[in-house]
């Protein structure tokens, strides 16, 4: 990959960014099968697939298996077409999921959303018998809320999500890197992060926000079969989905493995530039914040924001994260630039050559951040900001996930002025020969390890 981000030339008079691509052939015409996938019909409501779902649900309800069932109730409401009784339907036989399961509160939410969809009148005697009967066990087996991780000291001034015991600091031997600042006793909480960006692979039934992976009183979005939301609040804060909606991006599931490969990385950067996006009120906007940073702040071009208080300062941190140039292929990295161009909304929005000359640059830039930030964790790929100064060495941090939200707590007493280290290797990866690990360090972060246990 041998690009020159950022760098202009002159066309016509008019002043813009240089073509990065100018070497491969001049086709927009993707006509990879997944592309192809995108101007099919497959994503819109459809009832005759929301009701085969439902006719499934109630065969695998009847023979007591109310998790599984629950997942086609959840798939006929993802493809029931809004404002029809498939709606109504889909909450109704949930709710009766729930019921047996003792999830008497989420019962009587699908039961209260079950009641504002057109159900049919037939079924209202039921609902209400059902209804009366979570009432009356409501107080009886209702569950204890469930209590979020919580940072064990008072916030950092500048970052809120870590712990005012541990400082960003940066020299030439470790680049960025956490430092304690105070002695930090075994078992403490220290980072509460919301990821910048994930890329999940498991089915729909999951929150496209928070990424809680848990049966919830699910919301489908309105205008494609893709995605749900656990609550009205996840669906408000989503910023980014309706920019891929009704397309397989969209989507974090396919049944070729291959092709779940080959999209899972270029889904991830591409949320990242959906953020950007969604960030800015318009394209000028983004571009002149965009061309501030580029410059760099105060003349020093690697320098993190002060705060994290706002989607401005938490992009900004993203773009300065580290940037480690790998060789790819070009016609990779024009063909996120392809994908991302192919959806409708980015397509009008992107409509001049300058636009598209920054954007281009814009996806290069993300993908370079991502491939040297990147983390994998079971379930698929995911890009944090002040987790990301996290150096690898023998680890004296445990890392938890818990949907976007991702929480560190230390495995063994920390002494001021120690670093705090994670592991980057999975502890499959851990068990392989001293030359394989190393070789992934050198590939995916740039580095030798020279601790003990990786030596």
């Amino acid at each position: 990959m041998d690009v020159i981000l950022w760098r202009k030339e002159t066309i016509k008079g008019q002043t813009t960014f240089i073509d990065l691509f100018v070497t491969l052939p001049d086709d927009d015409k993707w006509n990879d099968e997944s592309m192809n996938e995108m101007k099919t019909k497959k994503f819109r409501k459809n009832n005759k697939k929301s009701s085969e779902s439902r006719e499934l649900g109630n065969e695998i309800f009847a023979a007591n298996n109310w998790s599984d069932a629950m997942e086609c109730y959840n798939e006929s409401l993802r493809f029931a077409e809004v404002g029809t009784e498939n709606v109504a339907l889909a909450y109704f036989f949930r709710s009766a999921c729930f019921f047996k399961l003792n999830m008497i509160d989420e019962a009587l939410a699908d039961i209260e959303l079950a009641t504002k969809e057109k159900i049919p009148d037939h079924l209202l005697p039921e609902l209400e018998q059902r209804k009366q009967e979570c009432l009356e066990l409501v107080e009886v087996v209702r569950r204890e809320p469930e209590h979020p991780p919580e940072l064990d000291y008072e916030a950092n001034k500048h970052y809120p999500c870590l712990v005012n015991k541990v400082d960003i600091k940066c020299n030439q031997q470790f680049g960025r890197h956490l430092i304690a600042n105070s002695d930090i006793p075994k078992g403490k909480t220290i980072l509460l992060e919301e990821a910048f960006a994930v890329s999940h692979i498991q089915d729909s039934s999951i929150c496209y926000t928070c990424y809680r992976a848990t049966f919830s009183n699910f919301l489908a979005c309105e205008q494609c079969t893709n995605v749900v939301y656990c609550s009205l609040e996840c669906k408000k804060r989503n910023k980014t989905h309706e920019w891929e909606c009704g397309t397989f991006f969209g989507m974090r599931c396919f049944n070729d493995v291959e092709k779940q490969k080959n999209l899972h990385r270029t889904r991830l950067i591409i949320q990242t530039v959906l953020t950007a996006i969604s960030t800015f009120r318009n394209v000028e906007a983004l571009m002149r914040f965009v061309e501030t940073l580029v410059r760099g702040d105060g003349g020093d071009p690697d320098k993190l924001p002060t705060s994290l208080d706002d989607q401005f300062s938490k992009y900004h941190f993203f773009f300065k994260l580290k940037k480690r140039m790998r060789r790819k292929p070009l016609s990779d990295l024009k063909r996120v630039y392809t994908c991302i161009l192919f959806l409708p909304k980015i397509r009008d929005m992107f409509d001049t050559l300058e636009k598209k000359r920054f954007l281009m640059h814009l996806v290069v830039c993300h993908t370079i951040i991502v491939d040297s930030n990147v983390m994998e964790f079971e379930e698929g790929l995911t890009v944090r900001n002040v987790f990301s100064m996290f150096n690898h060495c023998e680890p004296n941090v445990k890392v938890n996930t818990s949907g976007k939200l991702t929480y560190c707590t230390t495995t063994r007493p920390v002494k001021k002025g120690e670093q705090l280290f994670i592991n980057y290797l999975s502890p499959d990866e851990m068990k392989l020969p001293k030359e394989k690990r190393q070789e992934q360090f050198r590939y995916n972060w740039g580095f030798e390890c020279k601790c003990e246990k990786c030596a």
